[in-house]
């Protein structure tokens, strides 16, 4: 008889009960810029505790025409395997928010309302910009393995923040009624999965993004050493 198969908890369902939850050493390798398709965006480190060790590329077409995924991909996400996960990007949370404080205090003129059913109005336009709807998901689910890997989100995630790219520049924008340049980049901050933080190289000049990358590199050298301990304490033993 076939064993049964594996049933894992959500991302969410382990974030309820209690436990810490992070990402793999193994995500922690990605930097990850949105510069188009997968090949021109994201690179593979060798070591997540060294910024500055070798990078590869993460996908790469071969001569034949096929594509090679770094073997990293097959890595599972997350410190705790989980068989789903739902991803928001923090810009595009606080947006609409962020969208009403900014143009809070503009003409009267230059905005438009809309009557809501309960007999109220908000603002609906202003600037000719429409209001900003609610945040985007994406859910990443398990694919080849019971866990959610490094791939499965790198391949959900991915085209979905090229979809929303626009957004995310406008929202990064919202203070400055524009959007921001496309001559920066956007990256993201890899120590949290399910809200993802954008950074862009318009707010870290190089000297900066060189030392935001040193920061994920200890956050994840930190993180190691937790569950190290953690589980040196649980089999009685000693971390080091």
């Amino acid at each position: 008889m076939a064993a049964p198969p594996i049933q894992l908890p959500s991302y969410e369902s382990v974030v309820e009960s209690g436990r810490s939850i992070w990402p793999s050493a193994d995500f922690f390798r990605l930097r990850w810029y949105l510069r188009g398709p997968v090949e021109d965006s994201i690179r593979v480190i060798a070591n997540p505790f060294d910024s500055t060790s070798p990078q590869e590329p993460y996908q790469t077409t071969v001569p034949d025409g096929g594509v090679r995924v770094h073997p990293v991909s097959q890595a599972c996400l997350t410190n705790i395997p989980v068989s789903s996960i739902t991803v928001t990007v923090r810009a595009l949370d606080t947006w609409e928010e962020s969208w009403q404080d900014a143009h809070r205090e503009i003409d009267e003129g230059d905005k438009e309302y809309e009557q809501l059913a309960d007999g109220t109005r908000r603002l609906a336009r202003a600037y000719g910009e429409d209001r900003p709807g609610p945040p985007p998901t994406c859910v990443v689910r398990a694919s080849a393995q019971p866990f959610v890997t490094v791939g499965d989100y790198v391949g959900a995630v991915h085209p979905w923040l090229r979809a929303l790219e626009d957004d995310i520049r406008r929202a990064k924008g919202v203070w400055r009624f524009a959007p921001l340049n496309r001559n920066y980049d956007i990256f993201l901050d890899p120590v949290q999965l399910d809200h993802l933080f954008t950074w862009d190289t318009g707010s870290f000049k190089p000297p900066a993004e060189e030392a935001k990358w040193r920061g994920v590199a200890k956050v994840a050298r930190d993180r190691a050493d937790r569950l190290a301990a953690a589980a040196a304490e649980a089999f009685g033993g000693d971390a080091s």
